[in-house]
């Protein structure tokens, strides 16, 4: 008699399972978009030379160290938004008078009556960091723009990108179980990745579970005998390997 050992269906969490909130996938149809999905890989790497972008201005030590952080807005313009004792002001390139504007200059300030940077009293201080915060904005939208050059760059990327613009995109093969174990695992290690190497990483990953077990009272080696088993019955189940 063989016994099936049955994993927790995809999808739905249990016991130490988790999954990655951020990394480079494919967008999940929903129910009633019939679209189907083209898959986009791509990795790469760029160098960031302080001599292409020069030094940045002097910062105010009045103003201490801004938060800073940086996204895509709606339509896909980049936005730096530069946080000094809680009160942010963005930045962005304004493409008509090609040169970079800001939450004050736009008539945007996003904070009601109260102006951005309020609590720098000297306007020379504001100027300076106005003046530091403009300068971050470029390196960031130099930064994206060469992630972006180096990611489209392969001949396979531009193939995926031209059928998906084009309406030839060939619908994605369903992957096999085993296949969308490693997908899993694969999205996993990507959340981790440092630039490190695929070993360093796994064996991080590998730390960090266990610390998870410690903070959850998990019984980290009974776990690891369990999953060993459900790894061995899948390697050699014809029906896992080929789907059901």
């Amino acid at each position: 008699m063989t016994d099936t050992i049955a994993r927790q269906p995809q999808g739905i969490p249990a016991g130490g399972q988790f999954a990655p909130t951020f990394h480079s996938e494919p967008a999940i149809g929903l129910p009633g978009n019939t679209s189907p999905a083209v898959p986009v890989e791509f990795k790469g790497s760029i160098d960031l030379k302080e001599s292409e972008f020069g030094r940045l201005p002097e910062l105010p030590a009045s103003v201490g160290t801004p938060e800073v952080t940086f996204g895509f807005d709606i339509d896909g313009n980049l936005e730096t938004r530069v946080t000094v004792d809680g009160s942010t002001m963005a930045f962005l390139n304004d493409p008509m008078a090609d040169e970079i504007t800001n939450t004050i200059e736009s008539g945007h300030s996003g904070e009601d009556e109260i102006a951005p940077w309020s609590t720098i009293a000297s306007y020379d201080d504001f100027e300076k960091t106005r003046t530091w915060a403009e300068s971050v904005h470029e390196r960031i939208d130099g930064a994206t723009f060469g992630v972006l050059a180096d990611a489209t760059a392969s001949t396979e990327t531009n193939k995926a990108i031209i059928a998906f613009a084009t309406g030839h995109g060939a619908p994605a093969a369903k992957l096999t179980p085993q296949q969308e174990s490693a997908k899993r695992a694969a999205a996993v290690m990507a959340v981790c990745e440092e630039g490190q190497g695929a070993d360093i990483t796994m064996r991080d990953l590998f730390t960090d579970l266990r610390h998870y077990a410690d903070a959850h009272s998990i019984d980290i080696y009974q776990a690891m005998d369990a999953s060993l088993k459900v790894y061995q019955h899948e390697k050699t189940d014809q029906a896992f390997k080929e789907g059901y």
